[in-house]
């Protein structure tokens, strides 16, 4: 039994399942999903040793599109946004190779997989791509109960969403933000935070 308000999670950027542990200590089933094709078969791998997550290979946007999808130095980075002034705020990280992929929305992939909204808690860990994710789930967003994500203050990646357009969009949804961690900012460029939203009371 979860010890958390809600017992499910989508996980949306999930490169290898790194958290996989901690959501099954709280007793949490999870949904993955990643878009990067090479990291697949680590993920499953590590997601076989826990009974109830599982995974899927798609590249969520706002609807259905043929785009680019870059590729970072550190993997975990890509995103169907090139890089802006997030070259400036970890110069250790480049792009470095980029491929065609045809995106889908997550309200297609829970149509499609029969995945649990109700009771859940959707993570994005998606540089840049949160309002994208995010339009493309308005029956989700109908559901769910927590929203978890990562944003910038700045132009981190170029034409992806910084985080006064996520809050003001989920407050027209009916979410107000109640977490806002600050990671170290860099002068001159921005900073990153986690930042959490529950549905308005």
């Amino acid at each position: 039994m979860t010890d958390l308000p809600f017992s499910h999670v989508i996980h949306i950027g999930a490169d290898w399942g790194q958290e996989a542990s901690s959501y099954a200590a709280h007793g949490l089933s999870v949904t993955w999903i990643e878009a990067r094709e090479a990291v697949m078969p680590r993920l499953t791998e590590h997601l076989s040793h826990f009974s109830d997550q599982r995974a899927f290979h798609a590249t969520l946007s706002d609807g259905v599109q043929d785009r680019a999808f870059y590729i970072a130095s550190n993997g975990q980075s890509s995103s169907i946004y090139p890089m802006a002034l997030h070259a400036l705020r970890f110069p250790e990280v480049s792009m470095v190779d980029q491929h065609q992929c045809t995106t889908t929305t997550l309200d297609a992939l829970v149509a499609e997989h029969g995945i649990q909204t109700t009771d859940t808690a959707l993570v994005m860990d998606v540089q840049g791509a949160e309002l994208d994710v995010l339009k493309g789930a308005s029956e989700a967003l109908r559901h769910v109960c927590y929203i978890k994500a990562e944003a910038a203050d700045f132009n981190s990646y170029e034409g992806g969403a910084q985080l006064a357009e996520i809050d003001d969009y989920l407050k027209a949804k009916g979410f107000e933000r109640f977490v806002l961690a600050e990671c170290e900012p860099t002068e001159g460029v921005g900073n990153y935070y986690e930042v959490g939203y529950r549905r308005a009371r």
